[in-house]
């Protein structure tokens, strides 16, 4: 997961039961228990289907704050979890 200021990036395993839709809206709600997050009406997801897919996604997701702005390296940016 790599948070920006205004939105956040995740890239996870969902099962086809669950449903993205419902994964999303379920992470929008735990995040912002407590807290005052205007979320965005709609998520915007991806399906990566091979490894070629995920290497190119990781890098566009780690590669988000340098686009921004707002730091010169992706290993720079503190707001990156990983697991």
């Amino acid at each position: 997961m790599l948070a920006m200021p205004d939105h956040v990036h995740i890239i996870s395993t969902i099962s086809k039961s669950a449903g993205i839709g419902l994964a999303i809206r379920k992470f929008k709600r735990a995040a912002s228990y407590g807290g005052l997050i205007r979320w965005q009406p709609a998520g915007f997801d991806h399906r990566i289907r091979s490894h070629d897919s995920y290497r190119e996604k990781w890098h566009y997701v780690m590669n988000n704050p340098v686009r921004g702005g707002l730091t010169n390296s992706p290993e720079a940016w503190p707001y990156v979890i990983t697991w």
